[in-house]
C-alpha cells in the first residue's frame, strides 16, 4: 500500500459537511458526496496524524488496528483509514455537529460488533445511508441515545454521555479522584433533566419533550464553556453540591434515605408538618424509594428543585397539586 496523505487542515469546512440542502436519496445516488464528507474527516489534524501512523504501520507490515485492542477484525483492519475511540471526538463535534461528549456513545452506535474501530464505510453507512445526516439535531441526539427497542429515553440512556463529560470536561477534572462524587454528580444532572424536560412525569422522555426543552442548548453550552458552573441549566457543579450537601445534612444516619423527621429540619424548620405529610403522601409523584415512609435521593432532588424555584412550571405543578389536596382534606 504505497499511499501518502496530504490533507490540508486549512481546507476544513465543517458547515459544508452538514449538506442540509441535499436529500438523502441524492446523497446515496451520488457517491462523490460521501467521498467529500470523508475527505473533510481526513482534513482534521487528529485524523491526519492517525492516518499517517496507520499507513506507516501498513508499509511496515503491521496490522491496521488500535494498540491494546482485543481481537483484530480482518475485514475492518484492511479498510483504511479507520478511527478509534480516542480519535473520534473531532468527528463527533466538527463533522456530525454534536456535543463532543457524545463521542463514545456515537462510536458504539456505529461499531455494533464491538471491534474497537470505526471504518470509513461504517461511518458513511450510519451517518448517510441511515439518513442521520438529514435529521434535525434533536432527532440525531435522541436516536443516538435511545435503546433500539424503545420509543423514548430513560435515565440510563444519559449515563454514557455523563461519564464522558466527567472524564473530558476541564471544569470537572478535580472529581476524577472521587468516584463517589462523580456518580452523584451524574445522577443529579440526570434527575434535573427529567424534572424539567419529562413533563409527563413518567420517566420516559420523548422526542417531543426533548425538542420543546432547552436541554440541547445546555449541552452545547457545557461543551463550549470551560467553567461548568456557568452552565446553570442542569450541569452546574455548584448547584449539584448544594443539593447533595443539604440531603447529606438531613440524612442523619447516612443510609441515603430520609424520613418525615429528617425533612422537617429542612431550611431551619421552614416546612410545616402538614406540608411534610403531603409530600410523603406521594401525590402527585410516587417516591422512587422502595422503603416505606422513606424518601430517596432522587425524590429529594425533585422536592428541593420545586422548593427553591417556585416560579418554574414543574414547581407550580408540584405545589399546586399538594395545595389542592390539602384544601380538599381540610374541607372534608
Amino acid at each position: 500500500m504505497d499511499l501518502d496523505f496530504n490533507g490540508d487542515v486549512t481546507s476544513l469546512d465543517a458547515e459544508l459537511l452538514q449538506l442540509q440542502e441535499v436529500s438523502p436519496l441524492a446523497i446515496k445516488a451520488n457517491p462523490y458526496v460521501a467521498e467529500k464528507l470523508f475527505d473533510q474527516w481526513l482534513s482534521l489534524p487528529e485524523t491526519n496524524s492517525l492516518v499517517k501512523s496507520l499507513l506507516n504501520n501498513a508499509k511496515g507490515g503491521g496490522p491496521l488496528n488500535a494498540a491494546g485492542a482485543g481481537s483484530t477484525n480482518t475485514a475492518a483492519s484492511n479498510t483504511a483509514p479507520s478511527m478509534f475511540p480516542a480519535e473520534f471526538k473531532p468527528v463527533t463535534k466538527e463533522i456530525c455537529k454534536l456535543p463532543s461528549f457524545f463521542s463514545a456513545v456515537l462510536f458504539r452506535k456505529i461499531d455494533t460488533e464491538g471491534t474497537g474501530i470505526v471504518t470509513r464505510d461504517a461511518f458513511v453507512d450510519y451517518w448517510i445511508n441511515k439518513n442521520m445526516l438529514s435529521k434535525d439535531l434533536a432527532t440525531q441526539l435522541y436516536t443516538i441515545l435511545k435503546q433500539p427497542e424503545h420509543r423514548y429515553l430513560v435515565q440510563d440512556d444519559f449515563k454514557p454521555v455523563l461519564r464522558e463529560l466527567l472524564t473530558a470536561h476541564p471544569g470537572l477534572e478535580f472529581l476524577q479522584s472521587t468516584p463517589e462524587f462523580q456518580e452523584r454528580y451524574a445522577e443529579t444532572v440526570i434527575y434535573r433533566i427529567f424534572y424539567y424536560v419529562n413533563r409527563a412525569g413518567n420517566s420516559r422522555l420523548t422526542l417531543k419533550e426533548l425538542r420543546r426543552s432547552n436541554l440541547i442548548a445546555a449541552m452545547q453550552h457545557a461543551d463550549d464553556e470551560e467553567d461548568i458552573n456557568k452552565v446553570l441549566r442542569y450541569f452546574s457543579y455548584e448547584h449539584f453540591y448544594v443539593i447533595y450537601c443539604k440531603f447529606w445534612e438531613l440524612d442523619s444516619d447516612h443510609d441515603f434515605l430520609i424520613d418525615k423527621e429528617n425533612l422537617i429540619r429542612y431550611g431551619n424548620h421552614a416546612l410545616t408538618y402538614r406540608i411534610v405529610d403531603r409530600i410523603f403522601s406521594q401525590v402527585p409523584r410516587k417516591f422512587t424509594s422502595k422503603v416505606e415512609g422513606k424518601m430517596g435521593y432522587e425524590d429529594f432532588v425533585y422536592f428541593i428543585l420545586s422548593e427553591e424555584d417556585k416560579s418554574s412550571e414543574p414547581s407550580l405543578e408540584y405545589w399546586y397539586v399538594r395545595s389542592k389536596l390539602s384544601i380538599k382534606s381540610m374541607a372534608a
